[in-house]
């Protein structure tokens, strides 16, 4: 981290992504993970996860943490809005976007994190192919 900046250059951004069978909920999605991950607090009554209300300030060779001025999960959800949203990507266009997310740098000021919501995934190798698949990617 010391050597990587997030908001311009960023060299080691981690992008994972997981499937689900079906469209996911994206406003029960956006719940849990609000008062499961990003609420919870423990027995002192402090976030157990402040990090991702958080980003990095650098201040004489030295990185500090500081909250967000007005932290809104939303800011860090995105959907995918493609050529075409109606039809479902291709595993070859998930490796395209996965690719440009390990290079994107983050906002400004923005706890470095964003979860990216692919509504119609069709992979080229299909047991089901007429099953809705969805997907999350987590950078």
């Amino acid at each position: 981290m010391a050597v990587d900046d997030w908001m311009t250059r960023p060299r080691c951004n981690l992008v994972v992504t997981i499937g689900f069978e079906g469209e996911l909920n994206m406003e029960l999605f956006l719940a849990e993970l609000e008062e499961k991950v990003l609420a919870k607090k423990d027995e002192r009554g402090l976030d157990v996860h402040p990090e991702l209300k958080q980003y990095y300030e650098r201040w004489l060779g030295y990185i500090f943490w500081k909250y967000e001025d007005a932290f809104n999960i939303r800011n860090h959800i995105q959907y995918y809005n493609g050529p075409d949203s109606n039809q479902p990507i291709t595993t070859s266009e998930l490796s395209r976007i996965e690719g440009e997310m390990i290079f994107k740098a983050f906002p400004p000021k923005m706890s470095p994190w964003e979860v990216l919501y692919i509504r119609h995934f069709q992979p080229e190798l299909d047991a089901n192919p007429s099953a809705q698949k969805s997907l999350i990617i987590f950078r």
